[in-house]
């Protein structure tokens, strides 16, 4: 089961607000969250007919501190690009945010990470290193690359493969 909300809201000023599309080439790619390595209950297993009762567990002390960080970084500016970890975990949402922004990515991850879909984690795109640091002190995060002009999604000693290639699959 899963339960799906929808909220409406104003937004009193709309210029601090952020897209899902990555903007800019060279900047910053992180995964702001605490992780859980469970994939039970992911497209991964179901792709693949496998049955889990280990589904991913949201570590609640550490999820208001996860939206905190990323509410006051959106707010400042300093979030360029915000796309949740859900269906498709890690790497699903990289692509979505490639695409969107007509670029690739040179990612620094695992294998064992890149399908993840934990609840109340987050792919963000901020200006360098230096920034995501200041950012997220405080919360888990991990620098995962960077956004490259060309449109291949590049995982570092796994794959590489051109973007319109994935969006035709």
């Amino acid at each position: 089961p899963v339960l799906c909300m929808s909220v409406l809201g104003k937004i009193p000023d709309v210029s601090k607000t952020i897209t899902a599309d990555f903007k800019k080439t060279n900047s910053t790619v992180c995964l702001i969250g605490k992780t859980d390595d469970s994939l039970g209950g992911s497209v991964y297993y179901q792709v693949n007919g496998l049955e889990g009762d280990s589904v991913p567990r949201v570590d609640l002390k550490v999820l208001p501190k996860t939206f905190g960080a990323i509410y006051k970084g959106i707010q400042n500016g300093k979030i360029l690009a915000c796309h949740d970890v859900s269906e498709g975990g890690v790497i699903g949402a990289i692509f979505e945010m490639c695409v969107g922004g007509n670029c690739g990515a040179s990612i620094k991850a695992g294998d064992d990470e890149l399908l993840l879909e934990t609840t109340g984690c987050f792919i963000v795109e901020v200006e360098n290193e230096e920034v995501a640091k200041k950012l997220f002190k405080g919360v888990p995060f991990k620098i995962s690359g960077k956004i490259t002009k060309d449109e291949k999604l590049k995982v570092e000693n796994l794959f590489t493969v051109d973007i319109k290639k994935l969006q035709q699959a």
